[in-house]
C-alpha cells in the first residue's frame, strides 16, 4: 500500500512509536527531521484524594495506582505531557496551559476517577547563559478590541502581570 503526507495510517509490528519518530526499511540511514515539540509551561501535583472528608464519595477509581496507570496511557498519546514521579504516592505533570492540564483532570473525573491537584505553579528553566538564573515561560499576546473595552483589557492583564508594548 501506499500514503503520503497527512495520511492516517496504522501500522503494526513496532513495540514503540510515537510523533517524530522514523518509521522505515533497513536502507534507511537517517531519520527525517522533525520539528520540536514545545516543552511543558506548567505543572501540577497529583495524588489521590485521601485527605478530603468527601473521599470516595464522587468516584470510584480513588487508589493512587489506578490514577498513575490513566496517566501514564495519557502520556502514551499526549506528547505534550510529562510525569515526574515526587513520591510514593504523588505525581508533578507537567503541560501546555491550564486549558489542557483542566482538560484531562475534567476527562478524568468523567471517566470516574477522584483526585486531588495542587493549583498550577510555572515550569522554571535554567538560564542558558547565566546558569544561576531561572527563566520563567513567556507567551506573546495580541489583542485587538474597541476603544470601548480597552481599559477592561488593560486591567486584566495587569493583574497577570503583562507587560503591555
Amino acid at each position: 500500500e501506499r500514503a503520503s503526507s497527512g495520511d492516517v495510517v496504522a501500522i503494526a509490528g513496532f513495540p514503540r512509536a510515537g510523533v517524530n519518530d522514523t518509521l522505515a526499511t533497513t536502507s534507511v540511514k537517517e531519520a527525517v527531521q522533525c520539528v520540536p515539540i514545545d516543552p511543558p509551561v506548567l505543572s501540577i501535583i497529583v495524588t489521590s484524594n485521601s485527605a478530603s472528608p468527601l473521599s470516595g464519595m464522587d468516584g470510584d477509581k480513588c487508589t493512587f495506582p489506578i490514577i498513575m496507570e490513566r496517566l501514564e496511557a495519557e502520556i502514551e498519546t499526549n506528547v505534550s505531557l510529562t510525569l515526574t514521579k515526587i513520591g510514593s504516592e504523588q505525581v508533578q505533570l507537567h503541560g501546555r496551559g491550564e486549558l489542557q492540564l483542566g482538560i484531562l483532570l475534567e476527562q478524568m473525573r468523567r471517566e470516574g476517577f477522584e483526585l486531588a491537584c495542587s493549583s498550577p505553579q510555572a515550569v522554571l528553566k535554567q538560564d542558558e547563559n547565566n546558569p544561576e538564573s531561572m527563566l520563567e515561560p513567556v507567551e506573546e499576546l495580541v489583542i485587538d478590541c474597541h476603544n470601548d473595552h480597552a481599559g477592561q483589557v488593560i486591567e486584566k492583564m495587569a493583574k497577570r502581570k503583562a507587560d503591555l508594548v
